[in-house]
């Protein structure tokens, strides 16, 4: 295999590492005579999914622009004798895994650890503070290399991007879980991954490096790992013991909620309880690609993500309706004012009423609860709730259900030929704790319905509560809080 040459270009020099189907080798560039990784994978024993993983984290290397983060060189097809394979060209980096380290029995120091957490911090809110956030789902000792200079720590590298993805979830099958088992934390063991995941993985990376013990022989109570019953860090400062603890709690409400806010405390030093944090702020998210003239508001932290919808306002449509409802109603009235002041009560007059009443007294109630209507749909650690509010009055359609239920996010587009007969809208599938089916819908409008029954008009905007644009920039934020792919159908 040392004299193989990838691409015509290049050079193997060693075999770095080999799992389920991908080969990492060190290579020469032959055109730059650079040390480069070259990563391959075997078409042969993976499936198109896999493809599309790997093709990803060529993309999100590409984009990403850090110095402790590898660059991408290039990606390409080539045929070997094991048959079709792919190549992730990325730069060498001239160090050691902490992972190796481990296994000869080093263990390091509070203040190597600290730096290496204050390395790794920095590296995130690089990451988490992309657009979308970049989130790496697979910390660990292994993936974190470390160069050495003067016999001191230098430089710390994050590497192994092909956990960042996003979480493929499908109804009726289990979640794939991204990571390795020991560091990730529980909201990722149940499918979820946000960018307080990866500060619980920090955490316990800087945990283990410190003590030299596996996550699974930690001592743990209620899934909190116990560090006051660790020896190796009797000696540690009580500052960064607390610090530590704040990273590994179990319950993401109470974790450290940014890489900004753990940097920010681990340089105080100051002990959690000294200065609590305060709780995270509701802030507008990205506010530069909100639609012009839009007046839906969307917020979004690290442990919530709330959109509200304004009624709709009135318009010529809205207008059609209202006409049709008071015609009714009004000719309803006259019919039924006449019928009864007939000498007999006139009950053919009546009969022809009724409808009327039926048809005007429903669109009226269907105009009322659509003009004075305000939607509140909003997501945290929890659970998610579609929430309906006219005046003081609230009302939950659907009811709320865990968020871990969560099991799609579908963006319905109209197609060439079809928009006459759909809505655009956004429809998170969830479903009960009895595996019942569950939509909670944003653009929806029972007005539409109704016009598409008199064909009144072929363009559905018209009714929507919500624009074209607005649902995209909606499903674009609720798909990077999830971690969740939309889907368009």
């Amino acid at each position: 295999m040392t004299d193989q040459i990838f691409g015509g270009r290049y050079a193997v020099l060693k075999l770095l590492r080999q799992n389920d189907g991908r080969r990492t080798f060190l290579a020469r560039d032959t055109t730059t005579e650079d040390m480069v990784v070259v990563k391959l994978l075997d078409l042969g024993r993976e499936n198109q999914d896999e493809l599309k993983l790997f093709e990803r984290e060529a993309g999100i290397l590409e984009a990403l622009d850090h110095p402790c983060i590898p660059k991408y060189l290039n990606y390409f097809e080539l045929d070997s004798s094991l048959g079709r394979e792919f190549a992730l060209v990325q730069t060498y980096i001239p160090g050691k895994s902490l992972q190796d380290y481990l296994d000869a029995g080093r263990k390091f120091s509070e203040k190597e650890t600290k730096k290496i957490a204050k390395s790794l911090l920095e590296i995130l809110v690089y990451l988490h503070g992309c657009t979308p956030p970049v989130i790496h789902r697979d910390i660990k000792p292994d993936n974190i290399l470390i160069t050495i200079a003067s016999n001191r720590l230098d430089q710390v590298y994050l590497i192994d991007f092909g956990a960042v993805r996003m979480l493929m979830n499908r109804e009726n099958t289990t979640f794939t879980i991204v990571g390795t088992q020991g560091y990730m934390p529980p909201e990722q063991l149940s499918g979820r991954a946000l960018a307080a995941s990866d500060l619980y993985s920090t955490g316990l990376t800087l945990i283990v490096l410190m003590t030299g013990t596996h996550p699974s022989m930690l001592p743990k109570r209620n899934l909190r790992i116990q560090l006051d019953q660790i020896s190796e860090l009797d000696k540690v400062n009580h500052a960064f013991q607390d610090w530590l603890n704040w990273m590994v709690e179990p319950g993401i409400e109470q974790r450290l909620p940014s890489a900004e806010a753990a940097l920010e405390a681990l340089e105080s030093g100051k002990p959690r309880k000294a200065k609590p944090a305060p709780p995270p702020i509701m802030t507008p998210s990205i506010l530069s690609r909100r639609p012009a003239g839009s007046k839906i508001t969307l917020h979004r932290t690290p442990a919530a993500i709330e959109v509200v919808i304004p009624p709709v306002e009135f318009n010529p449509i809205v207008g059609g309706f209202t006409t049709l409802a008071v015609g009714c109603n009004l000719g309803a009235l006259v019919l039924t004012v006449w019928a009864l002041q007939q000498r007999g009560i006139n009950w053919g007059a009546i009969g022809l009423s009724v409808p009327l009443w039926v048809i005007g007294l429903g669109v009226a109630s269907l105009l009322v609860y659509i003009l004075l209507r305000r939607i509140r749909l909003r997501l945290n650690q929890q659970q998610i709730s579609l929430t309906c509010e006219i005046f003081n009055s609230k009302f939950d359609r659907p009811a709320p259900t865990p968020i871990k239920n969560i099991n799609k996010l579908q963006h319905v587009k109209p197609t060439q030929g079809n928009q006459a007969k759909v809505l655009p809208r956004i429809i998170l599938h969830s479903r009960t704790p009895d595996q019942k089916p569950l939509k909670y819908e944003i653009g929806s409008n029972a007005l539409f319905d109704l016009a598409k029954l008199f064909h009144l008009t072929n363009n559905p905007r018209g009714f929507g509560m919500v624009t074209v644009q607005e649902l995209e920039w909606i499903a674009q934020e609720l798909s990077a809080w999830l971690g969740m792919p939309i889907v368009n159908e």
